[in-house]
């Protein structure tokens, strides 16, 4: 039987002992664990610790760490996404399937043709859609949604970034293969625009950016979400 895993709070563990209140109840009520069942212990930072529980108590459980070992499938290039913010169940999606492809973060924003009003209160929900995901994929690190950003905050950001990749439709030379070469950078971001695109003037405010990557994704025409998924999981099959 392969080991349980959790999802706990960093501030559980400490050095070699786990205390954990934080998924008691679904440690002991629902997987009815008992004393010396051995577990998975993952608090979203990059490791998985295997442990075996020691006591359980009325309201927390008391775990031995055994091993302490860094999750051998994250990417080595953090990668982030901008996102256009895209209609309910398109964006829940994205972010979805983002999350299984081990994208670290994905940054929601409005633009001239956006057709889904910036609300914060999308942003919880995408958040939960995230972490559920990372905990069905057993994910050692759980993708993080920021908030809704206007278009000048998108382009302010994206100095932070060694490369940004551009899926831009207008592009008909530059493939995600070609912008790759060479790198050796540390982070990457892409951007996909909502299912209205970009304007004339923004898609030339992104390409004027030194580190921004005008790149196109092939001939087919492709809905935001899928085209987000599809950058995601080429660019991570060319950074292995």
């Amino acid at each position: 039987m392969s080991e349980k895993k959790y999802y706990i709070e960093k501030k559980e563990i400490s050095k070699d002992k786990a205390v954990v209140y934080s998924e008691y109840n679904h440690i002991v009520n629902v997987m009815r664990s008992k004393a010396k069942d051995k577990a998975i212990l993952i608090c979203d930072d990059g490791y998985f610790y295997h442990a075996v529980i020691e006591k359980i108590r009325k309201d927390n459980v008391e775990f031995l760490i055994e091993k302490k070992e860094k999750d051998k499938n994250l990417s080595k290039v953090e990668v982030t996404a901008f996102l256009g913010l895209l209609k309910a169940d398109n964006m829940d999606f994205a972010v979805q399937k983002l999350s299984e492809l081990s994208v670290a973060s994905v940054m929601p924003f409005v633009s001239k043709n956006t057709v889904v009003t910036k609300d914060t209160n999308k942003i919880p929900r995408l958040q939960k859609i995230a972490e559920q995901s990372a905990r069905q994929c057993g994910r050692s690190k759980i993708l993080k949604v920021s908030n809704v950003l206007e278009f000048d905050e998108v382009l302010e950001s994206l100095a932070e970034f060694d490369i940004v990749l551009f899926a831009n439709e207008l592009e008909e030379k530059l493939t995600l293969k070609k912008a790759l070469a060479n790198f050796a950078g540390k982070s990457i971001a892409f951007i996909v625009g909502s299912e209205g695109g970009f304007s004339e003037e923004e898609a030339k405010l992104l390409t004027k950016k030194k580190n921004v990557k005008s790149i196109s994704l092939g001939s087919l025409t492709l809905r935001a979400e899928t085209a987000s998924i599809v950058l995601a999981a080429n660019l991570l099959y060319e950074l292995q």
